[in-house]
């Protein structure tokens, strides 16, 4: 008997050690469990999101080869003009519209309300909002330029100068990093210039609509010496056909930051109307 009572206290004292053992494997695994949702749950729209910009890193090289192909239509018309004598410029700056307009419209669906605001005749100043890529930018440039015969005189960041062989697309577009005292200089010939006043960091980090002009404000400086008008632009869905990662944007936010340099990668190309 006494055997079989100490056989039976060994097996109940195994049981509660196997029972013990098993709710905290048990509390073990609920506790992995919630963890790994939780994982899970952060991870889902990183991985998301790069498998969208694997699917259309695409989209914005498609814009840059537009541009590359306007400078070697300006490339080739200059060529002519020297052999010809002929005003080729002008008529590059047709085509290069035309086939601008004709992307934006087709991709994009784009068009335009109160372009009747931008004088035919005189300067103005025209503050836009950038976007993830000036594609409606680019539209009211080539629109305007088919309308009037008028180039917009476009402030941007120094860094775009780094880009090579666009340098015909830059000088008959008059594009470039001007100075307060060259863009006071063309307003004062009659010029239309376009500035956006939040440039790279409203492009790459806003997400809202919001403008992020910071201290920006020598353009109204410039507009109040020369007594010129300031005509406002915004485009509608501007953030939807392209996106900036915003995975990790407080690493690519500190890069910039540091650099000023726009290495925030950037997808999309969607044929979302603006």
């Amino acid at each position: 008997m006494k055997v079989i009572e100490e056989n039976n206290n060994k097996a109940k004292e195994h049981t509660k050690k196997t029972f013990i053992s098993n709710v905290k494997n048990i509390a073990l695994l609920n506790h992995c469990k919630k963890n790994s949702v939780l994982i899970l749950g952060f991870c889902r729209p990183v991985l998301q999101e790069i498998l969208l910009w694997y699917a259309t890193w695409w989209g914005p090289f498609l814009l840059l080869l537009l541009c590359y192909f306007s400078n070697f239509i300006f490339l080739l018309f200059d060529y002519l003009g020297d052999h010809t004598g002929n005003n080729a410029v002008k008529t590059a700056r047709r085509i290069v519209s035309k086939m601008w307009s004709s992307y934006l419209y087709l991709w994009h669906g784009q068009t335009f309300r109160g372009l009747e605001n931008i004088p035919r005749t005189g300067r103005a100043i025209i503050v836009w909002y950038h976007g993830p890529m000036p594609v409606d930018y680019m539209g009211l440039v080539a629109e305007v330029f088919r309308r009037d015969g008028r180039v917009i005189n476009s402030v941007v960041d120094r860094s775009l100068h780094y880009v090579p062989g666009l340098g015909r697309f830059r000088k008959h577009l008059g594009i470039g990093a001007f100075s307060k005292v060259h863009v006071a200089g063309l307003l004062e010939d009659g010029e239309l210039v376009g500035i956006a006043p939040g440039g790279s960091r409203e492009a790459l980090f806003d997400d809202s609509y919001s403008v992020f002009w910071g201290e920006r404000v020598g353009f109204a400086k410039v507009a109040s010496l020369t007594q010129t008008p300031i005509i406002p632009v915004f485009t509608e869905n501007i953030r939807l056909p392209y996106s900036t990662m915003a995975s990790g944007k407080t690493m690519w936010r500190g890069i910039f930051e540091v650099t000023k340099l726009a290495l925030v990668p950037i997808y999309g190309g969607f044929p979302v109307q603006s």
